[in-house]
């Protein structure tokens, strides 16, 4: 059996310095202790439910409505692909030290890690951290450890046109150097050149042709 710990949130990690399933820290204690069966788990997928969280991590199963069906859409199976349209974006993911903020030397940032672009040619493009044991195959997968595994949906429209959507992240997704996160479930309109910064490191640059 393989060993599990449990993460400050709860959820069983697979790593012991930050979370393999919401990538929050691992603190000491946590990251010593193996996986209490005794922890409230996800009636859905299983996974250890956060303590005063609405929707579940993983997949997303609503414990207010105690339903599957959440207002946080997760990705499905299978991505339809977007309806054609004149209008093509790229997704450009650099690492960016200085938004490491608070450092770790047993997790240090990248260094020299050359950029590398994604076309958004999806009607639903899934970012986060892969994970293959749980079939989490973002279209759009990044390194870092304060990456949740289901961190952020990009949606491109019809139109042609993007919308950004934070899954519930533990550490958050902010727009353009701002602040303040971006609302869970709540689509966001992402302009030409317009930036996100998740994790510890990374920032996505949305840039358009036609």
């Amino acid at each position: 059996m393989a060993v599990t710990f449990v993460c400050p949130k709860g959820d069983q990690s697979e790593d012991a310095d930050y979370c393999s399933v919401c990538g929050v820290k691992m603190d000491s204690a946590a990251g010593s202790a193996r996986a209490d069966p005794s922890l409230e788990r996800c009636p859905s997928c299983g996974v250890v439910h956060t303590p005063g969280a609405r929707y579940c991590e993983t997949c997303r199963y609503d414990f207010k409505l105690q339903s599957a069906e959440s207002g946080v859409v997760a990705p499905p199976p299978i991505r339809p692909p977007a309806t054609s349209s004149k209008t093509s974006w790229e997704a450009v993911v650099t690492v960016d030290p200085t938004l490491d903020v608070e450092p770790d030397q047993d997790a240090p940032c990248p260094v020299d890690t050359p950029e590398r672009t994604f076309p958004l040619d999806l009607a639903e493009n899934l970012v986060g951290r892969r994970s293959a044991a749980r079939g989490i195959l973002p279209s759009i997968a990044l390194n870092d450890p304060g990456v949740s595994h289901r961190h952020l949906m990009v949606y491109r429209g019809p139109d042609g046109m993007l919308m950004a959507l934070d899954l519930d992240s533990t550490n958050g997704t902010y727009l353009n150097g701002s602040s303040e996160r971006l609302e869970p479930g709540v689509k966001t309109a992402i302009a030409d050149g317009d930036r996100l910064d998740l994790g510890r490191w990374t920032r996505i640059t949305f840039r358009q042709s036609t």
